[in-house]
């Protein structure tokens, strides 16, 4: 996706200090502004005329475009952790809008495609797309992590590495379903163990299956079948992960 550059003056020390980084993460936030008219533009020039907060981005992104504001050598006030902090230091921040006039779904869709895009420029890896709430606890990206609007992290996770097509992460979105779908019993073939809190457990081996509930961080789970990085926990239950990403995985 093209990415728009529109500069922060770099007079504006309070929202552009130019502290060089080289980034380690990508961190994903929500604008958390429904207001309609609030999209990619009106956040951009809310940074070029100089935030009334000391705080700024990288990139803004809705359903149309992408706009820098801060070259990605260098830091931006973003992560909450101070200014010794290292999501501050260390991380890329994109701002996902919300405006109630825009296509979220197009929104987070054209994110994951972006930061893809920047995964491979820097050479950061998917375990290092990391949510705001990583840095401070805060509740952000609140639409992505509560997923009242249809779509998860998990899901934003899968359409950033590949794992399903856009398609099959919106089709549910759509009215579409996947039938419920338990594997043939071979017994116990290996434990997983959650990593993470909050894991979608579904009825298939497909991100267009319907939750059956979620994991806790800490549990371990016996697997039965494994569909690609999909794995059976029993019945048409279905969690998602390979080593490292969500799940740790042991193997008899």
């Amino acid at each position: 996706m093209n990415i728009i550059q529109r500069f922060i003056p770099a007079s504006n020390k309070d929202t552009r200090p130019g502290i060089k980084m080289t980034p380690k993460y990508i961190t994903i936030h929500e604008t958390d502004n429904p207001d309609a008219g609030a999209n990619a533009n009106a956040h951009a020039r809310l940074q070029e005329r100089g935030n009334d907060r000391s705080a700024s981005w990288h990139l803004q992104i809705d359903d149309q475009q992408a706009i820098q504001s801060i070259p990605f050598n260098e830091i931006a006030w973003a992560a909450g952790d101070g200014r010794n902090g290292s999501g501050n230091k260390l991380s890329i921040h994109i701002e996902i809008c919300v405006n109630s006039d825009g296509d979220f779904r197009k929104a987070v869709q054209n994110t994951a495609e972006v930061t893809k895009q920047l995964m491979g420029q820097f050479n950061i890896s998917i375990s290092n797309v990391v949510q705001h709430n990583h840095w401070t606890g805060k509740n952000c990206p609140r639409n992505l992590r509560s997923g009242e609007k249809g779509i998860t992290w998990n899901d934003f996770i899968g359409l950033v590495n590949g794992s399903q097509p856009p398609a099959a992460v919106f089709s549910q979105l759509l009215g579409e379903t996947v039938a419920p779908y338990v594997p043939t019993d071979n017994g116990i073939i290996g434990k997983v163990k959650v990593i993470v809190d909050g894991l979608n457990i579904r009825q298939a081996p497909d991100l267009r299956a319907a939750v059956t509930r979620k994991a806790l961080k800490g549990e371990i789970f016996d697997v039965y079948a494994n569909v690609n990085d999909w794995h059976n926990v029993g019945g048409a239950n279905w969690i998602f992960g390979n080593n490292g990403q969500y799940l740790s995985l042991i193997r008899n």
